[in-house]
């Protein structure tokens, strides 16, 4: 058995030093819960949880070749303030056959005594991304599910700062989570600083929000059981954009999502830089497909990286054939805005050096990336909805 005790210790005091004390929450008034008996509550550091509205909250995972980052979440889990007793985790394995690393991990978690509620793991045949969700949405049995990726990490007071925000009277939550690096190095660090600028990964609100607001869609995302049973499971024809999907639904229901500042995670960034440009075309593709799915569920902002993209293929065509003139005045404009974000990224870097000369480069080849990926996914997705059209009735393949 693993020695988490020891890691657990050293995760908690790390986490406690960076986190906001729930004293000071309780302070500022973060937290307003109303009087009840004591035999009548959950008490977690002086702020109580009333069991009438949250007896059971579950923790989530779903995991495919994250061998290498679930003892770290597993240690986050461990060094939870949430009473443990009140407290379900749910290992949803994409890959059992083929990854018996990551699955002793988790045989190795369930089999140690933390004092959980109940922790399980379950197969998903499906590997893919929503069919896992859709297999923890099948088995979990508390009153608030929290969805966490498995290569993701969680500070002590994670689980107790989503109920605060869902006892403060709201259905679905989450907060900022930034992205950080398994392994430090220079390259490292200037991907970083593209990943965490706006021009590098996204203007949303959620990724930066300073105070608790509505938003669209959020990380690491905490629902009330009674969102979940009006919304419904995962779209598993969406294998990137389930989230996108799945928040529409829930906006739809007349449910908010807030964003919470005081609600913190982190994910792992792609190690590197062919991997990044891969993730972003990728994505990039299933915002087309999702288009001919869901189209309501893509805002115009996705599409930015799209319009980009088709309008230097524009003006590669107007050159060929008439004046390079509009491509030029495009590349000066786009030159201008991508050196000053590269800048903006550098000075915000606590680990500057020369590899972020290399950030107009990165940011170019990732918008370019993101833009082509889209216009493939959507001619992809117009090859599948004329399919579709066309299918003989009765048909299934």
């Amino acid at each position: 058995m693993k020695d988490w005790d020891k890691i657990s210790g050293l995760t908690a005091l790390a986490w406690k030093l960076r986190g906001r004390s729930l004293e000071l929450a309780v302070r500022f008034g973060i937290a307003r819960p109303p009087k009840r008996k004591e035999n009548d509550v959950v008490v977690i550091r002086q702020i109580p949880f009333h069991r009438s509205s949250i007896s059971l909250v579950t923790l989530a995972i779903v995991a495919y070749n994250e061998e290498e980052y679930l003892p770290q979440l597993f240690a986050d889990i461990v060094a939870q303030e949430f009473p443990p007793q009140c407290l379900e985790v749910i290992l949803v394995d994409s890959n059992s056959a083929e990854n018996l690393a990551q699955r002793k991990l988790m045989e190795d978690f369930k089999q140690a005594d933390h004092g959980f509620a109940r922790v399980e793991i379950l197969d998903n045949p499906k590997v893919i991304i929503p069919a896992g969700w859709n297999v923890a949405l099948g088995a979990y049995s508390g009153d608030v599910f929290i969805r966490v990726d498995g290569h993701a990490r969680i500070p002590s007071d994670f689980v107790v700062q989503n109920i605060i925000v869902l006892e403060n009277g709201h259905d679905v939550c989450g907060g900022y989570r930034p992205v950080i690096l398994k392994e430090p190095g220079k390259w490292a660090y200037a991907l970083l600083a593209a990943e965490s600028s706006a021009f590098g990964a996204s203007a949303a609100s959620y990724r930066r929000a300073a105070k608790a607001q509505e938003v669209k869609s959020v990380f690491h995302t905490a629902f009330r059981r009674e969102v979940l049973d009006a919304v419904g499971w995962y779209d598993e024809r969406l294998l990137r954009t389930e989230d996108n999907d799945f928040n529409y639904r829930v906006r739809k229901a007349g449910y908010r999502i807030i964003c919470d500042p005081s609600i913190y995670s982190e994910q792992y960034l792609r190690p590197s830089f062919g991997g990044l440009v891969r993730q972003k075309g990728k994505n990039g593709s299933w915002i087309g497909k999702t288009l001919f799915i869901n189209s309501k569920a893509i805002s115009l902002m996705h599409l930015v990286p799209l319009a980009f993209f088709i309008t230097v293929l524009g003006g590669l065509v107007v050159g060929l054939f008439y004046s390079w003139l509009p491509l030029l005045a495009l590349a000066a404009a786009y030159l201008c805005a991508d050196v000053v974000a590269s800048i903006s990224a550098a000075i915000r870097s606590s680990n500057r050096s020369l590899a972020m000369l290399a950030l107009p480069v990165v940011f170019f080849t990732l918008h370019i990336s993101y833009g082509a990926g889209t216009l493939f996914g959507i001619f992809s997705g117009m090859r599948q909805a004329v399919s579709e059209a066309f299918k003989p009735a009765g048909a299934t393949g």
